[in-house]
Parts: structure tokens; C-alpha cells; sequence
């Protein structure tokens, strides 16, 4: 099944009135009850201009949506929507340190841009004594960004992914050095919807001990490279092309990422998706709470 992890504020999904932990059951026609995101995401894509059907389950197995299980359908007008991924904030602890806080809430082409400049703002004045990162409802999104996104931390010629195509042909990712941060303490906050380009980032940089992932429970475990071929009877089928492999050797499909540490704060609810930008100055109690317990704050 594929869930609403996040809407866009004030885009064509929110304004329709789909929520975060809806169940897409079908669109543009098609039963999309068992399908993966990528023929969803395949359905709702059009022109810009024209609309969708799409119809959700709302509650009994949705997540954060309230509802009681029925199917609700909305049409959607089809735009081009601009995604903001990043969102950076900071907050002196009781110890006196500085702990950085960066949501990313998907990986588009501009995420890596954005972290780094994100990771600039936070530096200004006096240096992070460590940063948090907000995966959480982080489903995932463009592969590359991920890939990018975590040279951005890992020392020079560290490896980032690996990618096994049907054949068994390798392609090794690796780090070129170029703007890293290796040394500022990293914790990366995941849930059950990181997925995807959100956990090759986090395993590149647990793998090769430059984070420690935090959550309650292990990622979505999507490791998978898929193309969605149409059919001629309108729907269509995700054709598996590769896997990824991790820094240390691993297949996470189906598996996840397992937290280093647990903890009770980073449930369901309290995850980026559900939080609004504005939450992430750390004002938010369980946010707080958790980045509280992170040893360089004290």
C-alpha cells in the first residue's frame, strides 16, 4: 500500500483535503491498492492544468489521519509544485552548546544545495557542538540527491552506496571530498517511513561511523531501483532494475535500517511529515526532549 506521508503546504494535494497517512486505493482510474509509490506517482503525474481522481482511505491504516476506514475521493488539479526539502534551525541547550537541527522532508535535486547551505547558517556565529537530522516521513525522492547529499558529511573517497544491477554489474559511489564536513557529530532521526534516497543517505553515513541513527523503530527498508512501464489497458507495472547495497555490504529491502539508539520520542506522530516548518525551531516539546539527550548537549 502506498500512505500520504506529507503534503506540500498550500499545494494542489492539501488544498483538495488529502492528509498525511492517508491510503491511496486509486487513481486516475486504477485500483492502486497493492501498486508501489512509483506507478502511484506515475498515475498522478500530467500535464499541468488538467486533474486526477484520486481516492484515499482515511484511518484504519493511515497513520496520523483521522477517519474511520472509508474511501473519500477528491479530484486534484494537476500544477508545478515547488518543494522546499530543508528546513535548518538552532538552540542553545542547558549545557550551553549549540546543537543544529536540519528536517529534511524529501530529496529533490536541489536537497544537497540546500543542506549545504544550511549547514553554512548554522555555522555562522559559533560552530555546532553536533546536528540533528530529521528523516523521519522522509520517504525519499530523487536517488542522486541522496547520494549527494551524504558526500556532504563523509570524509574523501568514503564510499557512499553501491548500485547491482540485474547482471550482477557493480556501480560504486563514491565521495569526491569536494565541501564535506566530516567532523561535526551527526544523529539521524528515522521512523518507519524513511525510505529510499533518505535511507542510502543514512546508511552512508552510519556505515562509515559518521552518524548515529536514532528512532523507535527500523526504516521502511526500500533498496530498490524501479521504471514504470505503462499498459495498454491503462495500467501499469514497476520493473525491478537494480538494488543498492550499502558502504558496509548490506541489502536493506525489506529490512531497514535498524536504530543504534532507540527512542520513545521518535513515534509516529512526532515525525518532519506530520510537523509543520514552524515546529522545527525546536519548540516542539518531544523534539526538545530528544535533542536534550544527545551527549554534546550537555
Amino acid at each position: 500500500r502506498v500512505v500520504v506521508s506529507n503534503t506540500v503546504d498550500g499545494g494542489p494535494a492539501e488544498r483538495a483535503g488529502i492528509r498525511p497517512g492517508d491510503v491511496v486505493v486509486e487513481a486516475d482510474g486504477m485500483d492502486v491498492s497493492g501498486a508501489t509509490a512509483e506507478v502511484v506517482a506515475s498515475k498522478c503525474r500530467g500535464e499541468v492544468g488538467t486533474e486526477v481522481n484520486v481516492a484515499v482511505r482515511r484511518g484504519g491504516g493511515g497513520r496520523t489521519a483521522d477517519g474511520d476506514g472509508k474511501v473519500i475521493y477528491f479530484n486534484v488539479r494537476r500544477e508545478k509544485v515547488k518543494v522546499n526539502p530543508v528546513v535548518s534551525s538552532a538552540f542553545q541547550s542547558e549545557g550551553g552548546k549549540k546543537i543544529g537541527l536540519l528536517r529534511v522532508s524529501s530529496f529533490s535535486q536541489e536537497t544537497a544545495r540546500q543542506l549545504s547551505d544550511a549547514m553554512a547558517e548554522l555555522k555562522r556565529g559559533s560552530a555546532c557542538a553536533a546536528i540533528a537530522i530529521d528523516l523521519r516521513g522522509n520517504a525519499g525522492g530523487y536517488m542522486p540527491a541522496g547520494v549527494d547529499a551524504a558526500k556532504l558529511f563523509l570524509p574523501p573517497q568514503s564510499t557512499v552506496t553501491s548500485e547491482v544491477n540485474r547482471s550482477g554489474r557493480t556501480v560504486v559511489y563514491t565521495n569526491d571530498g569536494v565541501g564535506s564536513d566530516a567532523t561535526v557529530p551527526v544523529y539521524l532521526l528515522v521512523d518507519g517511513k524513511t525510505a529510499s534516497a533518505s535511507e542510502i543517505f543514512a546508511a552512508a553515513l552510519r556505515d562509515n561511523d559518521r552518524a548515529v541513527v536514532v528512532g523507535e523503530t527500523p526504516t521502511f527498508g526500500k533498496g530498490r531501483i524501479q521504471n514504470v512501464q505503462p499498459l495498454e489497458d491503462g495500467s501499469a507495472v514497476a520493473v525491478t532494475k537494480a538494488r543498492y547495497v550499502t558502504p558496509g555490504g548490506r541489502d536493506i529491502h525489506r529490512v531497514g535500517i535498524a536504530p543504534d539508539r532507540t527512542s520513545q520520542t521518535c513515534k509516529a506522530e512526532n515525525t518532519a511529515a506530520a510537523a509543520s516548518p514552524a515546529s522545527c525551531d525546536c519548540s516542539n516539546g518531544q523534539l526538545y526532549k530528544l535533542m536534550m539527550t544527545l551527549p554534546e548537549a550537555n
